[in-house]
């Protein structure tokens, strides 16, 4: 019997619990940002600090923890890579939540969880506006001097 050990459980079995904070750690590292009900915002907070303070360590033993944790090898890298230079001195507190509202259905309270200091792992590619396509064809001239594009017409396939 663990005396004095309290922990939270979301759902049925220690796997569903693991697997809930895995994603919820993904999402937040990929995203930037999180939006959850209070008790997950809570309960990810401090897994965050822990996972970043492996990530500044940067040793084989830290990677191999936070591979333990999250379960995606190229997250850890860029964690490895792209952490310690995002946050800088800070050792601790290294994202803040705010509360917005209760959900309707439940009543549950919302709380949205970020960075304090911008952390960018994913470089955002800018997407440019698709041209339009030119259509294929022939100009011609009508007699009143209008030029009209006319399409060539597809060849028939048998089947």
């Amino acid at each position: 019997m663990r005396h004095g050990y309290k922990t939270v459980k979301f759902k049925e079995g220690q796997d569903a619990n693991q697997m809930l904070t895995r994603k919820l750690l993904k999402n937040f590292f990929t995203h930037g940002r999180l939006t959850s009900t209070e008790t997950k915002v809570k309960y990810i907070k401090g897994r965050i600090d822990k996972v970043v303070t492996l990530a500044r360590k940067n040793t084989e033993g830290s990677k191999n923890s936070m591979l333990r944790i999250l379960g995606d090898r190229e997250l850890v890298t860029l964690l490895v890579t792209r952490i310690p230079g995002a946050v800088g001195a800070r050792t601790s507190g290294f994202t803040k939540s705010q509360r917005l509202a209760e959900r309707e259905s439940d009543a549950t309270m919302l709380m949205k969880l970020e960075w304090v200091t911008p952390v960018v792992l994913y470089d955002k590619k800018v997407i440019e506006p698709a041209k339009p396509k030119k259509e294929e064809g022939v100009t011609e001239t009508t007699k009143s001097g209008a030029k009209v594009t006319v399409r060539k017409a597809r060849k028939a396939t048998a089947k």
